[in-house]
């Protein structure tokens, strides 16, 4: 069964700024699958066609959560910022993840 997740957002930072920000390592640890309550514990980011991604972070309530995937296009923003873009995995996760709303402070 496929689903198809569609989020809007309004940032005040620059389409490339809120591109790097998930394919980032140390940034995209700081919103990613991020609970309040949770601690990520590791990010591998791989950021290419055919690379993959994993984040795995330990909450109090549910322990240990693995998220992971591979992407299967990377479409970075043009200078102009005025089309879509996406980095878009194919994802799988061990268990559900609750994500908290990032803002642009979290990508300082």
């Amino acid at each position: 069964m496929t689903r198809t997740v569609s989020v809007t957002r309004r940032f005040g930072a620059t389409p490339e700024q809120v591109f790097d920000a998930w394919l980032d390592p140390k940034t995209a640890a700081k919103f990613l699958f991020a609970t309040a309550t949770g601690e990520i514990v590791k990010v591998e980011i791989d950021p290419q066609v055919g690379g993959g991604f994993l984040i795995v972070d330990k909450r109090p309530d549910v322990g240990e959560a693995s998220h992971h995937g591979t992407y299967i296009e990377i479409d970075r923003p043009p200078a102009t910022g005025r089309r879509r873009h996406r980095a878009r995995p194919a994802c799988r996760r061990s268990r559900p993840a609750a994500c908290r709303q990032a803002g642009p402070d979290d990508w300082r």
